[in-house]
């Protein structure tokens, strides 16, 4: 008889905590820095503008039909 539903979906769960609680212990002390928000900030603005830019790209050419 094989593995319960229940536990073999919580597995990833678990496996998924485990690894988000173990990043953010390392990236607090990068993130007590202003300049890493600065840095993240930027990285974010830079991504919010590429994104609907290659969007009107695709339409434009014609890969993306509206």
């Amino acid at each position: 008889m094989g593995v319960p539903a229940n536990v073999a979906g919580a597995w990833p769960v678990f496996v998924q905590g485990m690894v988000l609680g173990r990043g953010a212990r390392w990236l607090a002390t990068w993130f007590a820095k202003p300049r890493a928000w600065q840095v993240m900030d930027a990285l974010i603005g830079v991504t919010m503008w590429v994104l609907p830019l290659l969007m009107v790209r695709q339409v434009a050419s014609g890969l993306w039909p509206l």
